[in-house]
C-alpha cells in the first residue's frame, strides 16, 4: 500500500453486538462502530483517525470527504469535528447536514 497522498483507506464495521447475544438492540455496544481511516490527508489531528461513532455518523462523514451531498434521510450529526478543512467549508457541511 504505497502512500499517494490522495487515496484514503477507511476500515469500519456494521454494528456490535449485545452482550447476551442476537442481532441489534439499543446497548452502547450495539449502536456504537469502529472506525479508521488513514492515507489522503483529511483529519484535523493527524493523518490517520480511529474513533468510535454512530453507525449512521459513517454516511454524512463518507459523504463529505467524497464531495458529496449528505444522504437525505440521514440523522445524525456530520463529525466536523474529525475534519481539516476551512471555516467556510465546515459552515456549507453543516448547513449541509
Amino acid at each position: 500500500f504505497g502512500h499517494d497522498g490522495q487515496t484514503l483507506y477507511v476500515f469500519t464495521a456494521d454494528h456490535g453486538f449485545p452482550d447476551v447475544g442476537g442481532h441489534g438492540g439499543d446497548e452502547p455496544s450495539t449502536l456504537t462502530t469502529p472506525f479508521m481511516a488513514w492515507g489522503r490527508p483529511i483529519f484535523a489531528d493527524s493523518e490517520a483517525a480511529a474513533v468510535v461513532m454512530e453507525q449512521r455518523q459513517i454516511a454524512p462523514l463518507l459523504a463529505a470527504i467524497l464531495g458529496k451531498p449528505i444522504p437525505t434521510n440521514n440523522d445524525a450529526q456530520l463529525r466536523l469535528d474529525l475534519l481539516k478543512v476551512s471555516e467556510p467549508q465546515k459552515a456549507l457541511m453543516q448547513r449541509a447536514n
